[in-house]
Formats: C-alpha cells, structure tokens, sequence
C-alpha cells in the first residue's frame, strides 16, 4: 500500500496529492482517525483555494493594466502609420530612429517582465 501511495504521488506531482499521500501514510505508522485526518486536508485544500481565488481576484487590475500597458505603444503606432505615415517612416529610415525603436522594444520587453513579475504570485 506504500508503495502505490508513493506511485500515486509520482504519477500525479501536485500538492494535494502529496498531502493525502502523507497523511495516509502517517496514519498507517502512527493510528488515529483517518476520516478526522481527511476531514482536515480536505478543509486546509478548500482554504487554499479560496486563498488562490482571492489572490486571482486582487491581481486581476494588475493584469489587466500589464496587457493594456504592453499594447498601447503598438496600437498608438499603428494609429499614427495610418494617420501621418511620414511621422512614423522617420524611425524607419532614420538611424537615430531605428536606435529609438530598438531602445524601445527593449525597454517594452524589460517593463512587460516587470509587469508579469509583479502580477504572479504563488500561494
């Protein structure tokens, strides 16, 4: 029994999964209340997971920001190609420009890191 609990933790690598497999296992070396045992992940998973919602809930401005952030300086590009392209065929024929553009996309890729970083916490 073990060594299928072992073999279930290995096939399945999550938490929870590791909870169950060493509560049982526990309380096959040392007795007890096995449903008491279950009882008690069961309602520490249900507390994790309201916890991982709460936090999904709190970042969700933040995500949002992040993708509205990372697509605004393309969008306003596009916009001004389609407005006055001769503004935008300066980056591009330009050197001064291209260095500006590619300052820029360094400086996108940096802050859109920055971004995800400050957005994704683990519980």
């Amino acid at each position: 029994p073990s060594d299928a609990l072992d073999a279930l933790a290995q096939r399945i690598p999550v938490d929870e999964v590791r909870f169950f497999v060493m509560a049982v296992k526990l309380q096959r070396q040392t007795g007890g209340q096995l449903a008491e045992v279950l009882g008690n992940i069961a309602h520490l998973l249900r507390q994790r997971q309201q916890l991982v919602d709460r936090v999904r809930v709190l970042t969700a401005e933040g995500r949002l920001s992040a993708q509205v952030l990372s697509a605004l300086p393309p969008v306003t590009a596009a916009a001004l190609w389609l407005v006055r392209p001769e503004f935008i065929a300066l980056l591009w024929t330009d050197p001064m420009g291209l260095q500006m553009l590619q300052a820029s996309a360094v400086l996108m890729v940096l802050g859109c890191l920055w971004l995800w970083r400050m957005t994704r916490i683990h519980v």
